[in-house]
């Protein structure tokens, strides 16, 4: 259970970009059930599959928010999300604020 855990966190850590990413094609890519990895994923990485894919997106949006001045669409397309509406909902939710609100309260910090 730890070695497909691991596995699977390193998969992702590789992956998590690409927008067609779920947890089907992930069990079926380590050839077990769905459920199965949700529940070894949380057990063995204490997150869920799904909110440490998010937790990943959300880390590198926040990088590319400051370091880059690519445009919300093109950050939001590279981080794999189907669309500009839902990487600002989820990144709102993850961190209190709308992706230009973050990146201009980072820059003013800097």
């Amino acid at each position: 259970n730890e070695d497909i855990a691991e596995k699977v966190r390193l998969f992702l850590l590789e992956n998590y970009k690409n927008g067609k990413v779920s947890l089907t094609e992930i069990a079926k890519d380590f050839n077990i059930s769905p459920n199965y990895l949700c529940r070894i994923f949380k057990e063995k990485m204490g997150i869920t599959l799904m909110n440490y894919i998010q937790d990943l997106r959300i880390q590198e949006a926040k990088r590319l928010l400051v370091e880059t001045d690519k445009k919300m669409w093109a950050i939001s397309q590279e981080l794999g999300y189907s669309n500009q509406y839902h990487f600002s909902m989820g990144f709102k939710k993850a961190t209190g604020y709308s992706p230009k609100q973050y990146r201009n309260l980072e820059i003013k910090e800097k």
